[in-house]
């Protein structure tokens, strides 16, 4: 889920990239094994409305925190 859509995008549209933050859980670790086979993103609200569907492209990759730029990790909690 994503708030303040409009805010947020600014920050990952205009280079195509886009870091989600994965908490240790099961359903995360499931992610991960498959993160090869993600074919699209979906950035929504808790209704129907606002929306926002991309395709993967590229390859995804995980990394850790400290292996990001520090300006992807601006705003965001840890």
């Amino acid at each position: 889920m994503m708030e303040n859509y409009a805010a947020k995008s600014t920050h990952f549209l205009s280079n195509g990239k886009l870091a989600v933050g994965i908490k240790m859980t099961k359903e995360s670790m499931e992610i991960v094994e498959n993160i090869a086979h993600i074919g699209y993103v979906l950035f929504h609200h808790r209704s129907d409305e606002s929306q926002h569907l991309f395709s993967v492209q590229g390859a995804c990759e995980v990394k850790a925190a400290n292996e990001l730029p520090p300006r992807l990790l601006q705003g965001c909690q840890r």
